[in-house]
């Protein structure tokens, strides 16, 4: 009679295993589901951040590019005219004197249209003073200076923007993976009070051919990793955000300073 009735409890059993299994592979299925979403959350927070810090970096570069250029156009207009005043100072000069002469007022003269500069065809003098025309190439110096470090000054609050909207977003992310943590220990605690911990053990054990698992114990394993990959593109952002202000501050003082020196070197130049 117990055997017999053993054999008509088989089917139950197997009823229950196979609704237990089924439970878990659907519990499974949105645990997957929800991993792979926390990943790509993740994945673009590091996409993204790598572009700002190369965004940074180039920036950077292009600062001290657009300075050296400035300095150096600057540089390469003064030489001219130094060449030219020398050639104007020499008492007996020749046609190839005039004519090289002729050339650099040309080139003086597109660069900066408001020289004027002209020769007299017949003694060759210059009709402005060189100390007027040093002015001149000063004053187109620090106006250049003054917009590449505005240019500059542009891009580094840019940057801070970007950085500030980036950190938000990944703390963001971190707070969403953490309350997901929370959320996964509750319903363990609230499985175990209710006495169901046992029937997902079996199940585990079943849908794992016979290899015990904890579906919260792999859950919650999976959230800490994401929650420690996140809490360090935190922690990188924190940084760069930081870098990115202290950059902003010091490029955009510097853009004022030389502003305020354009502003009076061209008041200079003009009176």
């Amino acid at each position: 009679k117990s055997v017999c009735e053993f054999r008509k409890f088989i089917p139950f059993a197997k009823q229950i295993l196979f609704t237990a299994a089924v439970a878990f592979g659907a519990v499974m299925k949105d645990r997957t589901s929800e991993s792979v979403k926390n990943r790509k959350a993740i994945d673009q927070c590091k996409d993204s951040y790598d572009e700002l810090k190369d965004s940074m970096e180039e920036h950077a570069k292009e600062r001290k590019e657009s300075i050296k250029s400035a300095k150096t156009e600057a540089a390469t207009y003064q030489n001219l005219a130094d060449k030219l005043y020398e050639l104007a100072d020499k008492t007996n000069k020749t046609a190839s004197d005039k004519a090289q002469m002729n050339t650099i007022v040309d080139q003086l003269n597109g660069a900066m249209p408001e020289l004027g500069l002209s020769i007299d065809e017949t003694t060759g003098a210059l009709n402005r003073e060189k100390s007027a025309v040093d002015a001149v190439i000063d004053s187109m110096k620090q106006q250049a200076l003054a917009n590449a470090y505005q240019e500059q000054a542009n891009k580094a609050a840019s940057d801070l923007a970007e950085a500030q909207i980036q950190l938000s977003e990944a703390e963001e992310v971190l707070n969403d993976l953490r309350s997901q943590a929370v959320k996964k220990i509750n319903e363990h605690n609230a499985a175990v009070q209710d006495g169901t911990e046992s029937v997902q053990e079996m199940a585990s054990s079943y849908a794992a051919a016979g290899e015990p698992v904890d579906k919260y114990a792999l859950q919650l394993n999976a959230l800490n990793g994401q929650i420690k990959e996140q809490e360090e593109v935190v922690a990188g952002l924190q940084g760069t955000t930081s870098e990115a202000d202290e950059r902003y501050n010091k490029i955009a003082e510097k853009a004022y300073e030389q502003n305020s020196i354009n502003l009076l070197t061209h008041h200079l130049c003009t009176f």
